[in-house]
């Protein structure tokens, strides 16, 4: 975001499944993208991670809600300073959802709530889990809202190992499997692909992992801005423009 901010290229609206929504929430609330990086810096696991064994999960998401209803200062995604859309997915329908008003933190927690990791995030009765098992990088999404000119970021490019001699480590691969073969389809109908180069960076909960994570991610960015300039002249685009007062579809977050 820091390159593309200082670029001047700044979106008209965002659309975030799973780790892309709680980075696209906190960017939408208003915080610029130096910020960002320092609250990515800062995050300890504890503060988004909550232990509860349960039948259909280990981990709660409560503290992933709450973190980022405070890292957006309790704003609900209406009144986001970029309109924000998240993306989850209904469990027992197994169909794609996209929350554009209600708790913000609410609908991340639902888009990251991995199935078996997470237990789903209940919503106005129904349940939701991670949004990356329909549209891991969510360009259709984007598309359906009227985006001119959709900049993809694909965090899925290399080919994850992941070991896979215990159950949790098949269940992980066959995820990464399917995710890598949605973002292939979705990709397709972007204008603009990032693809930061991540098969050496650290797990998440490592600071140092971290920051090679955002570097790698400001150098893919910056090898895009001239693709990027070249995206906006060929769809002579209109500075200033806002998306239109309509909603493909219609979920509140509580």
């Amino acid at each position: 975001m820091e390159v593309l901010e200082q670029a001047g290229i700044q979106p008209d609206f965002i659309v975030g499944t799973s780790a892309g929504s709680i980075v696209g929430s906190i960017y939408a609330s208003g915080k610029p993208a130096i910020e960002l990086r320092n609250i990515a810096l800062s995050m300890r696991p504890n503060d988004v991670r909550d232990i509860k064994l349960a039948r259909k999960g280990f981990f709660d998401g409560k503290k992933v809600e709450d973190y980022v209803n405070l890292q957006v200062d309790q704003t609900p995604l209406e009144a986001m300073k970029i309109p924000m859309f998240v993306v989850a997915t209904a469990l027992k329908e197994g169909k794609k959802v996209v929350f554009n008003y209600g708790n913000t933190g609410q609908a991340v927690r639902a888009s990251v709530s991995i199935p078996s990791m997470f237990i789903p995030t209940i919503i106005q009765g129904k349940e939701y889990v991670d949004g990356g098992l329909v549209s891991p990088v969510p360009v259709d999404v984007a598309r359906e809202l009227g985006a001119d000119i959709v900049i993809a970021v694909d965090i899925l490019a290399q080919p994850i190992h992941t070991e896979t001699s215990n159950v949790w480590g098949l269940f992980n691969q066959n995820i990464n499997i399917m995710q890598q073969h949605l973002a292939h389809e979705e990709l397709k109908h972007a204008d603009v692909v990032i693809q930061p180069d991540l098969r050496e960076k650290g797990h998440i909960f490592d600071v140092r992992g971290r920051e090679l994570t955002m570097q790698a991610g400001a150098e893919a960015t910056q090898l895009k801005l001239m693709e990027i300039s070249q995206a906006y002249q060929k769809h002579d685009y209109a500075q200033g423009h806002r998306i239109p007062q309509f909603v493909v579809h219609k979920h509140q977050a509580q």
